[in-house]
C-alpha cells in the first residue's frame, strides 16, 4: 500500500491557493477572519481532478481488502517505513494503528504534518470480535488520513486542513474466495489565508459510496459513486482489471477509464 495513494495529490491541494482568489473577504482586519467559511467553487477541471482522485483512493482501499481479510498487514508500506505496525488492542477487540508526523521538513513557524489511522475488527457469525480472521464472517475497517499545513511568508499566513475518512464492512463470501465490500467515505478540505489587507477562508466536502466484490486472486467487480458540489462520478468495475467512470454535472459530462493493479486467473 503506497501512502501517497491515500492523500489527494499535493499539486491539487496546493492548487487550492488559486481557488482562494474566489473566496469572500472578511475585511481589512487580518486578525478576524471568523465571519464564516465560504464554499469553494470548483470549475469542471478541478471537479474532475478531485472526483477521479477520490476514485483512486477507493481503488487502493479495495486492493487492501484481500490481504487485510486474511490477516496480512505486511505490505502496508507506511507502517514499515515508520518502524511501526498494526497492534491488537484487547479492549477494542480490534487492530489499531495511528501516526502523526511531519510530511515535509520546513522551517518554524511553518509546519506540514500528516495523520493516518486504521481500526480493523474481525467478527464471527454472532458479531463477536475475533483476534484472527479464522472463523470470521465479517470484517470492519475504519480508515482515516489527513494533513495540515501552516505557512508564513512575509505578512501572509496560509493554512490548509485535509481530512479523509472511510468505513468499510467486508463480508466473507464463498469461504474466503470472495469478499463483499460495502462502504462510505468523506473528504473535507478547509483553506484560509490572512494578509495585512484581507482574510479569506473556504472549504469543500466530498463523499462516496462503494459496493464491490473483491477476490484474493482476481479483480474487483461492482460500482462506486463520488459526489462533489453537484457533480457525480459513477464508476463500474468489470471484474477483469478495468474500471470505467462517467462524471456528470450541470451541462457537463466527462468519461474515462483506468487499469487496476490486479489479474484474473485463466481457467
Amino acid at each position: 500500500m503506497q501512502s501517497r495513494k491515500h492523500t489527494l495529490p499535493l499539486l491539487l491541494l496546493l492548487g487550492l491557493a488559486l481557488i482562494m482568489a474566489g473566496c469572500g473577504s472578511d475585511g481589512d482586519n487580518p486578525a478576524a477572519p471568523g465571519s464564516g467559511i465560504n464554499t469553494l467553487v470548483l470549475d469542471e477541471t478541478q471537479a474532475e481532478d478531485f472526483t477521479v482522485n477520490a476514485l483512486d483512493m477507493v481503488n487502493e482501499l479495495v486492493n487492501t481488502v484481500p490481504d487485510f481479510a486474511e490477516g496480512d498487514f505486511a505490505d502496508w508500506n507506511l507502517s514499515k517505513a515508520q518502524g511501526d505496525s498494526m497492534q491488537w488492542d484487547p479492549a477494542e477487540g480490534a487492530y489499531t494503528f495511528e501516526f502523526e508526523g511531519p510530511l515535509f521538513e520546513v522551517e518554524p513557524p511553518n509546519s506540514w504534518t500528516m495523520r493516518l489511522g486504521i481500526w480493523l475488527q474481525y467478527r464471527d457469525a454472532g458479531g463477536q470480535p475475533l483476534q484472527y480472521p479464522i472463523g470470521a464472517t465479517e470484517m470492519e475497517v475504519d480508515y482515516s488520513t489527513g494533513m495540515s499545513m501552516h505557512m508564513v511568508e512575509g505578512q501572509s499566513v496560509s493554512n490548509l486542513d485535509y481530512d479523509m475518512a472511510t468505513n468499510m464492512t467486508v463480508s466473507y463470501l464463498g469461504e474466503g474466495q470472495a469478499y463483499g465490500i460495502e462502504g462510505t467515505g468523506t473528504t473535507n478540505i478547509v483553506v484560509s489565508q490572512i494578509t495585512t489587507q484581507t482574510s479569506q477562508s473556504g472549504q469543500f466536502d466530498m463523499d462516496w459510496v462503494m459496493d464491490i466484490t473483491a477476490t484474493p486472486d482476481g479483480c474487483p467487480s461492482g460500482t462506486a459513486t463520488v459526489n462533489l458540489q453537484g457533480y457525480q462520478l459513477n464508476a463500474i468495475y468489470d471484474g477483469e482489471g478495468g474500471v470505467s467512470w462517467t462524471l456528470v454535472g450541470n451541462n457537463y459530462q466527462a468519461s474515462g477509464s483506468d487499469d487496476l493493479n490486479c489479474s484474473t486467473p485463466v481457467n
